[in-house]
């Protein structure tokens, strides 16, 4: 852990911003800031995201996805559309939408396209017709591997429901595609649905996020979701929320207030026997904001979190682009281990915080639990 906070000092000082918060043994400290790309004209590049030291960022004018690395340079680009909306999956493919915005989802055309982590493998998908209703301004992570099998959970402008796009065997299973109720949601045009699946819990969730109004968990109850308002303490009305699990505990890093700034928080998730959700009356880590005023003009501040390299990606569309290191009590250095240790299990943990004794496909945290209670976590792709 000495080694993670003083890499993170030091790529503070470079970039000559600094940001660090202490509670209860947990920390939060800026790595990098670069200023937004020129490249990148804040009202056409909506969304993006930060993954393996790399910021993804759909640009609808130029119609290309865009990659910027730590220090803002443009490293790579591929042919897209005049779209806004891009995610990933489990296994680090990239999922863009080719909807025209601010439309809503065709099926007469294709609208998905799928590009594996090397670029060298491309999928697309039309959206069956019983799944147009929302727009497209932006997509939330699909679950899965959507090159082989997958699942994509479209929403948008205000209908309730959740269109559930399957993807098996390589192809668009449109018989398993549908759209499944989320009643008692208040949904508005900017909407994402992001798989996890929280400790403790036998079922996938589905953190349901819109820019102004309380995020939902959702869970699969037959066909349907089963829905439960998640109050998030300094919650601000920006999209961006993000689900992750990390040392055991389930956490959500989120915008916070004042609205439509750069302000973010992570707070701790409890999931009650009662079946109410807590989160605590204060966030255990917060960043203040540092906009002045709304750089986007639509309310969206994206927030990625690497669980396995403790970092946290933001993408504020006109106002930058940032990476933080976190701590929180349960954190253990690898080069803290100074002493032979008992190895007591290993556990391979996907992108969306499944457990499994075996590799899945694609990239895993292999966590190894010691018998003193200690672990260390590594990065490996199968």
């Amino acid at each position: 852990m000495k080694k993670v906070l003083l890499l993170a000092a030091c790529a503070a000082m470079f970039t000559g911003a600094f940001a660090d918060t202490t509670a209860d043994g947990y920390t939060i400290t800026k790595a990098t800031d670069v200023a937004w790309p020129a490249d990148a004209p804040n009202l056409e590049c909506r969304q993006g995201f930060g993954m393996n030291n790399k910021f993804y960022i759909q640009n609808k004018k130029a119609k290309e996805l865009q990659v910027y690395d730590l220090t803002g340079k443009l490293v790579s680009k591929s042919t897209s559309f005049n779209a806004t909306g891009v995610a990933f999956d489990e296994a680090g493919n990239k999922v863009i939408s080719l909807c025209a915005f601010p439309n809503i989802f065709r099926s007469d055309t294709v609208q998905i396209r799928v590009e594996s982590a090397d670029g060298k493998t491309v999928k697309e998908y039309n959206v069956p017709a019983n799944l147009v209703k929302g727009r497209c301004d932006f997509l939330g992570n699909a679950e899965g591997n959507m090159l082989t099998d997958g699942t994509l959970y479209l929403v948008g402008a205000n209908n309730t429901g959740v269109g559930i796009l399957k993807i098996a065997d390589g192809e668009l299973d449109a018989d398993n595609s549908y759209e499944a109720t989320a009643a008692g949601v208040v949904a508005t045009t900017s909407t994402v649905v992001m798989p996890w699946k929280p400790v403790g819990s036998e079922d996938m969730h589905y953190l349901y996020v819109t820019r102004n109004a309380t995020p939902y968990d959702l869970v699969m109850d037959g066909e349907n979701f089963k829905v439960t308002p998640i109050t998030l303490p300094n919650k601000g009305a920006n999209n961006g929320a993000y689900p992750f699990v990390y040392g055991g505990k389930n956490y959500i890093a989120y915008p916070t207030l004042a609205n439509y700034l750069d302000g973010f928080a992570v707070a701790e998730i409890t999931f009650n026997a009662d079946g109410t959700i807590s989160a605590g009356d204060a966030p255990v880590m917060q960043v203040d904001a540092v906009a002045a005023a709304n750089a986007n003009g639509f309310q969206a501040d994206w927030l990625t979190v690497d669980p396995s390299t403790q970092t946290i990606y933001q993408v504020y569309p006109g106002g930058g682009l940032r990476t933080y290191k976190f701590t929180t009590p349960q954190s253990t250095g690898v080069n803290n281990v100074t002493t032979t240790k008992t190895v007591k299990n290993v556990t391979y943990v996907n992108a969306l915080g499944m457990q499994s004794a075996e590799p899945f496909q694609g990239m895993n945290i292999v966590v190894t639990n010691y018998t003193d209670g200690s672990h260390t976590a590594t990065k490996v792709m199968k």
